[in-house]
């Protein structure tokens, strides 16, 4: 594939697994944010309150699992755009680099503003959400500053307590909104990364 469309054929690829894959399928998990313990009257409302519960902890997984999946198709996307403009002897360097870094020293290199509608901030945050989902609690959980909304049910307590026992990553909670923020960061930035004529940089949804 020619470099110079590569952005393009990359956002189009995010765009659709998006809209295809990932908004029908969250469609059919609805969630109960408010997920704090109850004291049912009857069996029947016990039961009821039971299969919500596990749609909801079914929804948070699903949310999790395409956060990983979108951060993934992204990081093999930069990687092989960053590859395409490097020379071979920059190969293996930029194998190895951290995804932070190469997102950063990518984006000097081809001229897009990361500081645009908080762009390089939602691919971070989707970077370190992929990580806890990956691996469980960890280095990224600590970086939990750069994403509390994630935490937003718990208090203090139950978060210390959650640290403690290494547990924090168990309770993470992104929204549809964060998946749909996601996919928009993606899809930005390859649209700031198109350069040929007809590119469109925001998705419109």
């Amino acid at each position: 594939m020619i470099r110079e469309l590569m952005p393009r054929a990359f956002q189009a690829d995010a765009s659709r697994f998006y809209t295809r894959v990932v908004v029908p399928a969250l469609g059919e998990l609805p969630s109960d944010e408010d997920d704090q313990p109850r004291i049912f009257d009857t069996q029947e409302a016990f039961l009821e309150g039971a299969e919500r519960r596990t749609a909801s902890l079914l929804a948070f997984e699903a949310r999790r699992c395409f956060a990983l999946t979108l951060h993934g198709v992204f990081e093999r996307q930069l990687r092989i755009w960053a590859r395409a403009w490097a020379e071979p002897g920059q190969w293996r360097k930029l194998s190895s680099l951290e995804f932070e870094t190469l997102l950063n020293e990518t984006s000097v290199n081809r001229g897009i503003d990361l500081t645009t509608r908080d762009l390089g901030r939602a691919l971070l945050e989707l970077h370190l959400l992929a990580n806890v989902v990956r691996h469980g609690d960890g280095k990224s959980t600590v970086k939990k500053a750069i994403a509390p909304h994630f935490w937003s049910g718990l208090d203090a307590t139950s978060v210390g307590e959650l640290e403690g026992a290494y547990l924090l990553s168990e309770r993470i909670r992104p929204s549809d909104k964060d998946i749909l923020r996601y996919a928009r960061a993606i899809v930005r930035f390859w649209g700031l990364a198109d350069k040929e004529w007809g590119g469109v940089v925001d998705a419109p949804y």
